[in-house]
């Protein structure tokens, strides 16, 4: 039985402002449950498709469909919330890794009233994390840049969307570091109904990580 798409893409187009076509062309469909590795040579596009999947980069052509409707103004707010972009080096607030964690609740559309819950959650995934509660004190402006992947990566997974788009998020990492970010992921794709589409240029961690992979070149997909 084919797991439900959470996303299709269709002709998606996106053009730099110089004229260059840096996504033509290019269609996807990211289903339940797929774990993709996205591979290609620099400046293929890849970060361009992500973004431009996140709605961070203007679309000229071609068509989004989420959840199997055609995506409108009016559903972006749920879009957001529902796939995420990680950039390989996040942005955290400055103050502590609890006040990072807590971010998205500050925005009204993601409030809770349950903060006993909410630090229950946190304290959770700290373990999942392999982290002891001191770490939620700690002050991000000295987290290594492992610490602010976990962060980043705990951070979307408390506003609990389904879909990942990963921009290289272990290139600058050491070996620990790496594993620790892949066995988060790895847990994270074990609930129902989850996907990422993840930038990776290191063969084994393709292999570690992806069940399917696609190669672009050239601005769009070659193989799927």
């Amino acid at each position: 039985m084919t797991s439900p798409a959470i996303l299709n893409v269709n002709q998606l187009k996106r053009i730099s402002s110089g004229g260059d076509s840096l996504v033509e062309a290019t269609s996807l469909e990211i289903c339940e449950g797929d774990q993709i590795a996205l591979t290609g040579a620099s400046g293929a596009g890849k970060t361009v498709l992500l973004r431009a999947l996140a709605l961070l980069e203007p679309i000229q052509d071609g068509e989004i469909r989420w959840r199997g409707k055609e995506l409108s103004h009016s559903m972006i707010p749920k879009y957001r919330q529902d796939v995420h972009y990680l950039h390989q080096t996040p942005v955290l607030i400055e103050g502590t890794v609890r006040e990072n964690l807590m971010l998205p609740f500050l925005f009204k559309k993601n409030f809770v009233e349950n903060e006993k819950e909410m630090d229950e959650k946190i304290e959770e995934l700290i373990q999942l994390a392999n982290k002891d509660a001191s770490f939620l004190d700690r002050s991000s402006d000295v987290l290594s840049g492992g610490e602010k992947q976990i962060v980043a990566l705990l951070r979307s997974f408390l506003v609990d969307p389904s879909l990942l788009l990963l921009d290289e998020p272990t290139s600058a990492l050491d070996a620990e570091a790496t594993r620790n970010i892949e066995s988060l992921l790895l847990q994270w794709i074990n609930q129902k109904g989850k996907a990422y589409l993840w930038i990776s240029h290191d063969a084994n961690q393709q292999e570690r990580v992806s069940t399917r992979q696609i190669i672009m070149e050239s601005g769009r997909i070659v193989t799927s």
